[in-house]
């Protein structure tokens, strides 16, 4: 070619010739949308649409008669073409080819897609899966290994409290018991802490084995509120507990996991609360036509700051302020929420800070039909939780 070629806009019959480009089709070109360049049989520019200026960022009468080859830096039928704007930046171009027939001349309609958000967009995905990949391994690998650990921990541990025990036993001085006793505490405090982790880190690596079976509600719930009549006496605070009548006689679930939620939440309302009450209420609600039992826990505590509430359900969270005067590892509220989800129920917290907190946990109700008061064979412990609507003080102030 002796340069690039340009067409003029004819009339009449002269747009039947070679060098001459119909306006009906220049008009076509205008009219139809996204980025369109129509090329003769050599691949150069015949005619433009005026979306194509966005696209390479220039003036279209500038790409008229220019060859496709110095438009775009490659490209083939399966991977896009590189565009090159007049700023040095590329885009990636799909072009799709339509030969135009009965026009008398070769020319052909070139659809242009730009693609770079697109395959950006795409290539940000398989970065992020891979990542996630990655970091779920890693995860699992650290939960492996925590579970592990945790496991080589407890067993000398226990040891090591069971010989204390024999100790306190024993003939020993004052002083020598006051020091037994520190052991003692300590190592209470060191094996709940390695029970958490692996509680924790079973749950994350999956490997958590969650049992079903029946649990006669009130009778189980009057034995959990049990575990802390002498620390309630200990700080004159009431801790009772209610179950509504329309709670069945048992559920199915697992008891050992249940009790543990429950422990981990009346445990922290007790610990935190010097006055009033700690209460544990059970009910029955309703969420999309299914029936769930939920469990509510509230306290007269010191609550818990609003900024608080968001990370209250994290591992190794504790509430500002409380770690000194209050013990703890900051997995109980992590584990419990693990453990909810675990069974397909939510759970939640809401606090008025200096008059208490609530925590509610609700899960999916399995459970026998009630068992009327006549049908109970067995006599009740004292501690026992009656059917119906009834307040169980478990102790009092």
């Amino acid at each position: 070619m002796s340069g690039p070629r340009r067409f003029a806009h004819g009339t009449g019959d002269d747009w039947k010739s070679p060098d001459v480009l119909p306006p009906l089709l220049s008009a076509l070109v205008d009219a139809l949308p996204g980025p369109l360049l129509v090329v003769d049989a050599d691949d150069c520019v015949v005619t433009a649409s005026p979306t194509v200026e966005a696209l390479f960022e220039c003036e279209r009468e500038r790409l008229l008669g220019q060859p496709l080859a110095t438009l775009f830096l490659e490209g083939s039928e399966t991977s896009p073409a590189l565009a090159v704007r007049k700023d040095g930046g590329v885009r990636r171009i799909e072009i799709s080819r339509r030969q135009l027939q009965g026009l008398g001349v070769p020319l052909t309609l070139l659809w242009l897609a730009d693609v770079t958000e697109r395959d950006e967009r795409r290539r940000a995905e398989r970065r992020l899966r891979a990542i996630l990949k990655d970091l779920e391994r890693a995860t699992k690998a650290k939960s492996e290994f925590l579970a592990t650990m945790s496991h080589e921990l407890r067993t000398p541990m226990s040891a090591v409290l069971g010989m204390t025990d024999i100790l306190l036993d024993s003939a020993l001085d004052e002083e020598q018991r006051e020091l037994a006793e520190r052991v003692r505490r300590a190592g209470v405090h060191l094996l709940t802490t390695i029970n958490d982790v692996l509680d924790l880190s079973k749950v994350e690596a999956g490997r958590l084995d969650l049992e079903s079976a029946r649990i006669p509600l009130r009778g189980w719930l009057a034995e959990v509120i049990e575990l802390f009549d002498a620390q309630a006496i200990a700080k004159k605070i009431a801790l009772r507990a209610e179950v509504a009548p329309s709670v069945p006689e048992a559920i199915d679930g697992d008891s050992t996991r249940l009790r543990q939620i429950l422990v981990n939440l009346i445990g922290n309302a007790v610990k935190f609360t010097d006055s009033g009450h700690v209460a544990v209420h059970v009910t029955i609600v309703r969420s999309s036509n299914a029936r769930k039992i939920e469990f509510c826990v509230e306290d007269t505590g010191i609550g818990i700051p609003a900024e608080e509430l968001d990370r209250l359900f994290e591992p190794w969270r504790q509430v500002s302020g409380t770690s000194m005067r209050h013990a703890g590892t900051g997995l109980g509220l992590a584990i419990a929420r693990r453990l909810v989800e675990c069974m397909g129920g939510t759970i939640s917290a809401g606090s008025d800070p200096g008059r208490g907190s609530t925590f509610r946990f609700s899960l999916p109700l399995r459970a026998e039909a009630p068992v009327r008061r006549h049908e109970v064979a067995r006599a009740p412990r004292k501690t026992e939780l009656p059917p119906g609507n009834d307040v169980a003080m478990a102790t009092g102030a």
